[in-house]
């Protein structure tokens, strides 16, 4: 009898310690990652478990959901990034850090710091914001896919803009008092997350180098400082290199030439550039302004990866994205052979040329004449379709299938509306590739 129990005993011991060791296994892969940043200025590194880590990066904003993560996650990789950045808190953060690890990615998780805010006066409001930020970091901090803290978005910037735009008077001495309270601010958001997270470092993100100086002087516990640059890329390392801030910086975005830097055509519309132009700056942005200094920066981010961007003044929904309506334009193929060396299977069709026989002088329901000359690169099969797109409301509002593109003209009816349009021109073919070009018009009452 004792021995059948000291059995009993032995065998429950067994699976007790059997249990621990794979209760333990499971820990072990829970862990969160030890990111650091070693080195000196010029030769600043990024370490993950002690591994050096340089960001290939693809923003993905708030249009992720739980619909299309996998396939967004899954395009990504086949990017060959393998980090995404995220702008903002969202109902999806935890299946998004989750599933990230699955398709080899680590994730930027940010936090959106409101840009109306008087970070001056508003203490109240700025405690509840630094108490809801320890909250989404002590959420997110134990992730083994979490990679390093967003926190902000050229929060000062937009902020100035907003005001411009809806007629606020402020003052300059307002102006720099708000700018000096939201650096001492984030200083204090800073400091509260270090003491909840000594795992990964904190990043602000401002357009170019606007805050710098501020950061410099009021944020001294901030680990990185991001740069949204697009044509004021080039400049960037010898800016940062004169300014003497002792932290690397990152690209948390690099991109073609934003609206606000290219010139307006006739009817006051930033004039998009080419498709193929947008890609030749993703090339260049990287390898020379990114890559090529190395050691001063971490890494950057596409933007992005397909999230369609309105309400700004004059944007086009297909200025921004490597992706538009799931098809791929060729700036996804030029990130993923930055990314990755590996150039496509099949290109998508080229617009060489795009024009329209009128831009303004337009009534409602007139016939505009079209000519275009599209390349079929692959020989492909190709569809393409005239849509008109109304600048007031942000929408598509009607499309034209045109059935023979390659003869190089076609013939639309206007909308019936006035207004300012741009009319794109869409090719697609049979691979999943899309392209387009778009010109403005302007139709009377």
């Amino acid at each position: 009898m004792k021995k059948r129990i000291t059995r009993i005993v032995i065998l429950c011991l067994l699976l007790i310690a059997f249990s621990s060791a794979v209760f333990a296994e499971g820990e072990v892969q829970s862990l969160p990652k030890r990111v650091k940043i070693i080195g000196r200025k010029g030769q600043w590194l990024l370490t993950v478990d002690g591994a050096p880590y340089y960001i290939q990066g693809i923003g993905c904003g708030d249009y992720l959901h739980e619909e299309i993560i996998d396939k967004k996650l899954a395009v990504s990789q086949e990017l060959g990034a393998n980090t995404l950045r995220r702008w903002g808190a969202s109902d999806y953060d935890e299946l998004i850090l989750q599933k990230s690890g699955d398709y080899g990615l680590m994730v930027m998780m940010g936090y959106w710091l409101p840009i109306d805010l008087d970070y001056v006066n508003d203490d109240t409001s700025k405690e509840l914001i630094i108490d809801n930020i320890i909250d989404f970091v002590n959420n997110h901090k134990d992730s083994p896919n979490l990679l390093l803290w967003g926190i902000g978005n050229e929060t000062i910037v937009l902020g100035e803009l907003a005001d411009k735009k809806n007629e606020v008077e402020v003052s300059e001495e307002d102006k720099e008092a708000r700018r000096v309270a939201f650096a001492k601010f984030l200083e204090e958001v800073c400091q509260r997350m270090h003491k909840a997270d000594s795992n990964h470092p904190i990043a602000y993100a401002g357009a170019g180098f606007t805050a710098l100086e501020y950061i410099k002087k009021y944020t001294p516990s901030l680990d990185i400082y991001g740069v949204n640059f697009y044509g004021g890329a080039p400049i960037a390392y010898d800016a940062w290199n004169s300014s003497k801030v002792d932290i690397p910086y990152i690209f948390t975005e690099f991109g073609p030439l934003g609206p606000w830097e290219v010139r307006k055509d006739d009817n006051d519309l930033p004039i998009e550039p080419s498709e193929e132009s947008k890609a030749e700056s993703f090339k260049n942005v990287w390898l020379d302004c990114i890559k090529g200094n190395k050691g001063s920066n971490l890494g950057g981010f596409a933007f992005h990866l397909n999230e369609k961007i309105i309400g700004v003044e004059g944007m086009s929904p297909t200025w921004w994205g490597l992706e538009y309506e799931n098809l791929k334009k060729r700036s996804y193929w030029m990130v993923r052979y930055m990314y990755s060396g590996q150039r496509p299977d099949n290109y998508p069709p080229t617009i060489k040329s795009y024009m329209l026989n009128k831009h303004s002088g337009l009534a409602p329901g007139d016939i505009l004449k079209i000519k275009a000359d599209v390349i079929n690169n692959d020989n492909d099969p190709l569809k393409a379709a005239i849509k008109f797109y109304c600048v007031k409301s942000n929408e598509f509002i009607e499309a034209v299938k045109i059935d023979n593109i390659s003869s190089g003209v076609a013939q639309v009816t206007v909308p019936n509306r006035p207004g300012v349009y741009r009319v794109y021109l869409f090719v697609k073919d049979n691979e999943g590739n899309i392209t387009c070009a778009n010109r403005s018009i302007s139709i009377g009452e």
